[in-house]
């Protein structure tokens, strides 16, 4: 996947074209269908973007506004070294299970929309079978294992904001992701 980004961005670059879209969706796409968005997403008028979790003051700050949702990003917010994933991780973790001082239970403080990085971050630190971690693959895993049976139980998730998703391929393997993630941690579908 990360290969045909980087050939199709030169070739556009090449031959200064547009990018297309498939031109029928449905013969390579599933059926996908959406359910109506949870009670606590439902009302989406004010949001805090782009709050790096491993800023742990503006971290808790952010939890303590009247907002209904916080983009806790892992991405484009945040710099992605060890430490401040560490950090971050641990952080949304304290947040989810009530470990500040002075912050609510997760079900009355704003909606957490976790934001994993794209798929171009890499893992450095994480070995699997001699590999490297797609940097997204670390963080939501992490997130998914340590905090999704808590969000569940408190209507409070676990919501997830991809970051720069480019296409219906991408969109499946997340979707597979999901899936299977769910299955493991025999947590309800969607």
């Amino acid at each position: 996947m990360l290969n045909e980004r980087v050939r199709r961005k030169v070739e556009l670059d090449v031959t200064s074209s547009r990018p297309t879209f498939m031109i029928n969706p449905q013969a390579e796409a599933p059926d996908w269908r959406v359910e109506p968005a949870p009670r606590r997403l439902q009302d989406r008028r004010l949001d805090l973007g782009d709050v790096s979790p491993a800023n742990t003051e503006h971290f808790v700050a952010a939890l303590k506004c009247k907002v209904n949702g916080i983009q806790t990003d892992f991405d484009d917010g945040h710099c992605p070294t060890w430490s401040a994933q560490l950090r971050g991780l641990y952080n949304v973790y304290k947040a989810v299970y009530g470990l500040f001082p002075d912050i609510g239970d997760i079900g009355s403080l704003p909606v957490l929309m976790l934001r994993p990085r794209a798929w171009n971050m890499i893992e450095h630190n994480i070995l699997v079978d001699g590999r490297e971690v797609p940097g997204p693959l670390f963080d939501f895993g992490l997130l998914m294992f340590h905090c999704a049976g808590r969000l569940i139980q408190a209507e409070s998730g676990p919501y997830f904001y991809l970051s720069k998703v480019e296409g219906a391929n991408e969109a499946h393997l997340w979707d597979k992701i999901f899936c299977w993630a769910q299955d493991q941690l025999d947590i309800p579908r969607g």
